[in-house]
């Protein structure tokens, strides 16, 4: 039985073939469940905020003049928040594209090339087709990339690209490619030069003595520059790395049971292990194991996500693509078996339900109409069409519009949120851009509250280009929004 499992691929060509051809397959159901959604999604004006909004205006303000713009919506300089550079790369489409556009699309596109590093293990010999198609599978419409998909836009995301081929880097020893992954890597947030550490002292266990010091030379840059050169260069930056750990010395038992309760957590450790069960299964069945230096990956990400309780959203995916991306030698050139394909598609679909009710909403399916703060309503959309474009070539002056509407004005270098960060402004806003509730997303207020303020913008009002059931769009001396 052993040697069944195990047989190579080589000799079986109709193996390959079916597994070939089922990728398009793979490709059509990534964008029907994952990528067309959110940008519905966005194109109804669902997404608030964070992080669409605070990414979409770094994109749109970015230029070889200003490298470090301010985020109006975030009030702080982008690179003084994390220090993701990888940015840099995405920046220049917004001269082809709205920046929200540009957004999505490089998040789409870079998590779609995620799984190209498992098809090179292919080529070159390291996986049967079927296996990197099971594999391809995964990491594409696994529950912690659909989730970060549904949590726009953020380069921890961005991350499962070249974090996909450190790991194909690893697996075949080719150190000029771990490197230029590791530089990629790092360069997606503060937090990944970790990983290049834990990395190194893997490699250090494995006496491979000069990919060893590349790599820890590398990471100790990376450290020095995010956590001493930056806040030199660019003044204080968010301190997420104390933050870490406050409360440790105090409140030790408080701190720990918080962080073994986070909210997420359970829930998105349980859906990458139920996942991966099969391949565990699998592994046990063929006495073959993950690649254990690959495995040391997890160790720092999962470390940051425990101390930071940041388990939803974007946090999960570079963590669920290294965790299937470690059944590479387990997998191997051997047959995949019809009940390992079963059972990982049952358990897939099982993981992902809460993805899958996004999927169904954003489609319009019967009794799943979009969110409520967000309808397809063509009205609705008319009306906020116009507005966000007219206020995109309204003259400069302080706007403050709803969360849900930053992203499409993020061209604008004076755009506000409703409740936002800001304190209240000595200079009056000069517009008010408002869906009427239950409509819109006035996140950190409420609709009661935006109800509350519509009597005091109307008598502040100079201009009121639209008050009706859909929006309030008016231009004048507005003086509160919180």
């Amino acid at each position: 039985m052993e040697a069944l499992l195990l047989r190579p691929l080589a000799n079986r060509p109709c193996e390959s073939r079916k597994a070939l051809q089922a990728l398009p397959a793979l490709v059509i159901a990534f964008a029907v469940i994952a990528v067309l959604p959110v940008w519905r999604a966005a194109r109804l004006y669902c997404f608030h905020n964070y992080d669409l909004g605070i990414y979409s205006q770094a994109l749109a303000l970015l230029s070889p003049g200003n490298l470090n713009p301010w985020i109006s919506g975030r009030q702080l300089h982008i690179f003084n928040d994390h220090f993701d550079p990888i940015i840099l790369l995405a920046a220049p489409w917004t001269r082809l594209l709205p920046a929200w556009q540009v957004a999505l699309l490089v998040e789409s596109v870079l998590v779609a090339l995620s799984v190209v590093p498992v098809w090179w293990l292919w080529r070159r010999g390291r996986l049967s087709a079927s296996a990197a198609g099971l594999l391809s599978a995964l990491v594409l419409l696994g529950p912690t990339t659909l989730s970060a998909l549904r949590f726009p836009v953020h380069p921890t995301t961005w991350a499962m690209l070249p974090i996909t081929w450190l790991v194909a880097a690893l697996l075949e020893r080719r150190t000029v490619l771990m490197l230029v992954a590791l530089n990629l890597l790092f360069a997606c947030k503060e937090e990944f030069p970790f990983v290049g550490l834990v990395l190194g002292v893997a490699l250090l266990y494995r006496r491979e003595w000069r990919p060893m010091a590349w790599v820890l030379a590398l990471s100790v840059a990376w450290l020095a520059l995010d956590f001493a050169v930056r806040p030199a260069l660019l003044g204080p930056t968010e301190a997420y790395g104390p933050g870490l750990f406050a409360g440790v010395a105090s409140h030790p038992w408080t701190y720990l049971v918080e962080r073994l309760f986070a909210k997420g957590a359970a829930s998105r450790i349980g859906s990458i292990l139920v996942v991966i069960a099969p391949l565990a299964l699998f592994a046990w069945r063929t006495r073959r194991q993950p690649d254990w230096l690959v495995v040391s990956l997890l160790l720092p990400m999962l470390a940051i996500r425990f101390l930071g309780m940041a388990w939803r959203f974007h946090y999960g995916a570079p963590v669920g693509a290294v965790a299937i991306m470690a059944f590479v030698p387990v997998l191997g050139t051997a047959r995949v078996p019809r009940w390992l394909v079963v059972a990982t598609t049952v358990l897939l679909i099982s993981a992902n339900v809460h993805n899958l009710r996004f999927t169904a909403k954003m489609w319009g399916l019967p009794s799943n109409a979009p969110p409520r703060h967000c309808p397809a309503d063509p009205a609705r959309i008319a009306a906020l069409d116009v507005a966000v474009n007219h206020l995109v070539t309204a003259p400069p002056g302080p706007a403050l519009v709803e969360g849900n509407l930053v992203a499409h004005l993020a061209a604008r270098p004076d755009v506000y949120m409703v409740g936002g960060l800001q304190r209240e402004a000595s200079t009056p806003y000069r517009y008010v851009l408002v869906e009427k509730p239950p409509h819109g997303d006035p996140y950190p207020l409420t609709g009661k509250r935006i109800e509350e303020l519509l009597p005091r913008w109307r008598q502040e009002a100079q201009s009121t280009y639209r008050d009706d059931v859909h929006l309030f769009f008016a231009a004048g001396k507005f003086t509160t929004s919180q």
